[in-house]
C-alpha cells in the first residue's frame, strides 16, 4: 500500500514524507528538542544530494571565524511550533 502511494509523488514530495516520518519517530522515541541559547545561531539542512549539508559547514567555519557559535541541524528533527 504505502509503495502504491510513494509512487504517485514526486521526489520533493517524497523528502517531505520522509522528513515528516523522521520526525515523528524521533518524538515517539523521545528525543529532546534542542534549545537553542541566544548566542547560538541554527543553521536548518534540508538536502537530498548533500550539498546543503557541505554549505551549512562552510556557514558554520564563517561564524566560527567571527566567533559565532552555531548548531547544525536537519529539517527532519525540528519540530513546528504554533
Amino acid at each position: 500500500m504505502f509503495r502504491q502511494f510513494s509512487s504517485l509523488l514526486t521526489s520533493e514530495q517524497k523528502a517531505w514524507v520522509a522528513g515528516y516520518l523522521t520526525a515523528q519517530l524521533s518524538s515517539a522515541l523521545g528525543a529532546a528538542p534542542h534549545k537553542a541559547t541566544a548566542d547560538e545561531i541554527t543553521i536548518l539542512v534540508g538536502s537530498q544530494t548533500g550539498n546543503c549539508e557541505e554549505l551549512a559547514e562552510q556557514v558554520h567555519d564563517l561564524a566560527a571565524e567571527r566567533g559565532l557559535r552555531t548548531v547544525i541541524r536537519t529539517w527532519a528533527i525540528i519540530r513546528r511550533r504554533n
